[in-house]
């Protein structure tokens, strides 16, 4: 039995799947809510014993490649402002809303799964469009997002 990678168009076509069958608009975001860090695997397992939530996301970056390989999960320090790009870029098929929102809310979902405490995020941009509502973005986020911006 060989083992593979599922091409990023494939699992892309998945994630739309699963968001028409729940009828459930904010299935990304929701989905993150409900994770926990062992969905992760090993990768979960090093965010789990970070001392710091810095730490957790430096592991993510160093490690992400073995939960996937489609777009490169990084971060950029600015001052004492960490901005996140949770698999983003270098996606040939883009990121497909469920996706990208799953991606960047589970960035403050586990965050508490490594500090104990409740990360906030200051802003939120997405490169799609608008859904029709964000009461749950801004929930979740505790921000509301921007859309159609450049990254």
């Amino acid at each position: 039995m060989s083992t593979g990678r599922v091409v990023e168009a494939a699992n892309n076509r998945v994630w739309d799947a699963l968001a028409r069958a729940s009828k459930d608009p904010d299935f990304g975001l929701h989905f993150a809510e409900r994770m926990t860090v062992d969905a992760f695997d090993v990768v979960g397992h090093l965010l789990a014993r970070s001392r710091t939530f810095g730490q957790a996301l430096d592991r993510v970056v160093a490690y992400s490649r073995i939960l996937h390989d489609a777009g490169r999960v990084e971060i950029e320090r600015r001052g004492e402002r960490v901005v996140v790009f949770p698999g983003c870029r270098g996606l040939v098929n883009g990121s497909p809303r469920q996706i990208a929102e799953f991606s960047a809310a589970s960035v403050l979902v586990l965050g508490p799964a490594t500090t104990g405490k409740h990360v906030a995020a200051t802003a939120v941009r997405f490169r799609h469009p608008a859904p029709p509502r964000v009461s749950e973005h801004r929930r979740i986020f505790g921000v509301t997002p921007t859309f159609d911006e450049p990254e």
